[in-house]
């Protein structure tokens, strides 16, 4: 059973590009490098809808691979966690899940509406988007098979003590990719809802773009932090 608190926030991404043209300045506060294991979903739209703010409807892909898809939930390992100087923030790394939805806002533009996560580490709660609770229970484990085609197995399992509880077990053949720029800045402010990606621009700390498959991927992220000065 998958239950959260309804807390909202709204995941907004920026663009380097974004900053150099005339952007309030902004503080790096992190750097960090993830791997994220993203599943797509289709729950029932009512269930979801639930957990909206007023204004903000779902917004699916009419086509192609990733239709009717309407919930991502996404397991994120942060092998590393760094600050401006280099240095490692608090433990230096963490393990996380999120479940996030693709929405429009009363605007009419795209953004990442995320419902709620659960996070191993402490000092993580409430977390940057304000609705992270602390996993009491957090399990992660993961096996690569190297002798002929690639076999990758992973387990995560993460429950709070209020009873949210969100598991994957699965064993897949890994593929390839191309490779891209995925560095990302990630402006977090309570009043910020800003347009999502076009296709194809890759994520920071967001989850996948509409057009993509669904099911289970697989990716490797670097990601800057920074707050508006």
């Amino acid at each position: 059973m998958i239950r959260f608190r309804r807390i909202y926030a709204v995941l907004a991404v920026l663009t380097l590009c974004l900053f150099a043209s005339g952007a309030p300045a902004q503080m790096l506060v992190e750097n960090s490098l993830e791997t994220r294991f993203q599943i797509d979903l289709k729950v029932p739209d009512a269930a979801l809808n639930s957990f909206f703010p007023d204004g903000f409807t779902s917004s699916v892909a009419p086509q192609g691979p990733a239709k009717d898809c309407n919930l991502r939930l996404v397991f994120i390992d942060r092998i590393t966690i760094n600050g401006p100087d280099g240095k490692p923030i608090g433990k230096g790394s963490n393990r996380l899940v999120y479940l996030v939805a693709p929405a429009k806002d009363p605007s009419g533009n795209s953004v990442q509406l995320v419902i709620g996560g659960l996070t191993e580490d402490p000092d993580d709660v409430p977390g940057v988007f304000a609705n992270y609770l602390l996993a009491t229970t957090h399990e992660m484990r993961r096996t690569t098979s190297a002798n002929g085609p690639i076999l990758e197995t992973q387990d995560w399992v993460f429950a709070a003590k209020s009873g949210e509880h969100l598991e994957l077990h699965i064993k897949y053949e890994r593929g390839t990719g191309s490779r891209a720029d995925r560095r990302q800045l990630l402006l977090r402010k309570e009043s910020d809802v800003l347009p999502d990606f076009a296709p194809g621009t890759g994520a920071g700390h967001s989850p996948q773009r509409h057009h993509e498959s669904p099911g289970p991927r697989q990716g490797v992220y670097s990601q800057n932090l920074r707050r508006q000065l």
